[in-house]
């Protein structure tokens, strides 16, 4: 999936977006195109447990709106994979990292 991909150390579920990872992501989706198309801006951020995407919509006046995704990664399971040196398991799991989003619930 074409997209601009960021990551953050820091579980963006159990604590809150800061304004500064906010700037930073609004800046990647309005800048970003693809053939004329927006492209989306993913946070990947750590997290110990299978969180829903968070999507947040940038709108600015008469242009098309910008997506920013919020995404849970699983370390630990990221780990075992490096770990256990099993390639297959590692781009599989990479692979779900860069699918589009499967929700729209909102960031709390």
């Amino acid at each position: 999936m074409l997209g601009v991909y960021d990551t953050k150390y820091r579980d963006l579920w159990a604590r809150p977006l800061t304004r500064e990872i906010l700037y930073q992501m609004s800046i990647y989706a309005l800048a970003w195109r693809d053939a004329g198309t927006r492209v989306p801006a993913v946070v990947l951020y750590a997290t110990q447990q299978a969180r829903p995407d968070q999507e947040l919509h940038l709108r600015l006046r008469g242009d098309d709106a910008c997506r920013i995704v919020l995404r849970g990664v699983d370390w630990a399971r990221a780990a075992r994979c490096v770990q256990d040196r099993d390639g297959a398991r590692g781009r599989t799991l990479a692979a779900q990292w860069v699918t589009p989003a499967t929700s729209a619930t909102p960031p709390t």
